[in-house]
């Protein structure tokens, strides 16, 4: 038995899908989803499963590539400042050291 999100039983089952699903297919449609609406029941999505994907980023992406863009320079400029200490260190420690 299948359940709504809200736990009431739903009014088909997963056969009824796929005898559905089957029936589409037989008649040489392809499907691209399968709907379940808050109403109950489901609907079968005809077409090009590719279409339904996103095509383009949305704002939300480019928000965060800036947000990563900005962690990884100050990431490269953490790293930099470290090699660069431990170059002063290593000639530093090559130095003789002064009698005073």
């Amino acid at each position: 038995m299948v359940t709504t999100p809200a736990g009431r039983a739903a009014n088909f089952t997963k056969a009824s899908v796929r005898r559905a699903i089957e029936a589409v297919e037989a008649a040489g449609k392809t499907i691209a989803a399968v709907d379940f609406p808050r109403e109950g029941g489901f609907r079968l999505v005809i077409g090009d499963p590719a279409a339904l994907a996103p095509s383009s980023l949305n704002e939300w992406d480019e928000v965060l590539n800036t947000e990563l863009r900005i962690h990884e320079e100050k990431y490269a400029a953490r790293e930099e400042l470290e090699q660069a200490r431990a170059r002063r260190a290593a000639r530093k420690a090559q130095q003789p050291t002064r009698k005073r």
